[in-house]
């Protein structure tokens, strides 16, 4: 991760500052994780929450918890917080982005949490 990713991908797409509370769902010993959660922040002097949640339900209350202004997200958290909305619905108020990475987002997910945020 270098200094080109951060400032190309962290500042210059997703405005990333210190004013972000950072959310990722990705284990900070994967390299995804590492620069959401690590290398990103530190570099634009914003916060990060780490946890260890592995389910939506964990997920949905951590959001509520820490109320994060950037969430990065996997394809099936997506999924999986879609498909307990009804029992357990997300208050994503805090929430000014969505990243997701790692495999393809299919567009079916991307229309449905689209919908959902409004």
């Amino acid at each position: 991760m270098g200094v080109v990713s951060i400032k190309q991908y962290a500042q210059a797409v997703l405005d990333l500052s210190e004013k972000d509370l950072i959310y990722s769902v990705a284990n900070i010993a994967f390299a995804y994780g590492l620069g959401n959660s690590l290398y990103f922040p530190l570099a634009v002097g914003a916060t990060s929450v780490l946890s260890d949640a592995n389910n939506a339900f964990d997920i949905i209350d951590d959001i509520e918890r820490y109320q994060p202004t950037v969430f990065f997200g996997i394809p099936s958290v997506y999924a999986r917080i879609l498909e307990v909305k009804e029992i357990a619905p997300l208050n994503s108020s805090s929430l000014r982005l969505c990243v997701s990475a790692a495999e393809q987002l299919p567009k079916t997910i991307w229309q449905e949490w689209q919908k959902y945020m409004t």
